[in-house]
């Protein structure tokens, strides 16, 4: 066997660079892991913010997770298509949303799956550490809006 020769990756020390990175390991791990529920990161995600939000515009949803209008409106019809959520009308012509018995059950079961999807990708990092990085990429958002 021949032994590969060492790759210089001059980019290692950059920032952005290694978020990338960690994001395409953390986000494969997570849709391998949400298989069990049948939907992808996206999909869970929207599901766990009007589980959290009953009652919310669609609209407000997608804003919430960075997501345009126009590809939140699949997500949206998906989950309600499976019985995870319904519509309630609003004053004026908006709908809110709100998970079914079944969505509640599914969002359940997501706040577990990623529990230990964020235990088993980033128990390298001590506790404390990993609220100091939520804070500080919290901070890089909020400048970057």
């Amino acid at each position: 066997m021949v032994q590969s020769e060492q790759i210089e990756d001059p980019m290692s020390e950059l920032l952005g660079y290694q978020l990338r990175r960690v994001s395409a390991v953390a986000m494969a791990d997570l849709s391998g892991a949400l298989a069990v529920v049948n939907l992808s990161p996206a999909a869970a995600s929207t599901l766990l913010i009007i589980d959290a939000n009953p009652g919310k515009p669609q609209a407000r949803i997608g804003e919430a997770l960075g997501i345009q209008r126009a590809n939140i409106a699949p997500i949206i019809a998906r989950l309600e298509q499976e019985g995870m959520i319904d519509r309630d009308d609003l004053p004026g012509r908006a709908i809110g949303l709100r998970c079914t018995s079944r969505g509640k059950a599914n969002a359940a079961k997501i706040r577990q799956i990623i529990t230990e999807h964020e235990k088993r990708v980033f128990s390298s990092i001590p506790r404390s550490e990993q609220r100091a990085l939520v804070a500080a990429l919290k901070l890089v958002r909020k400048h970057n809006q």
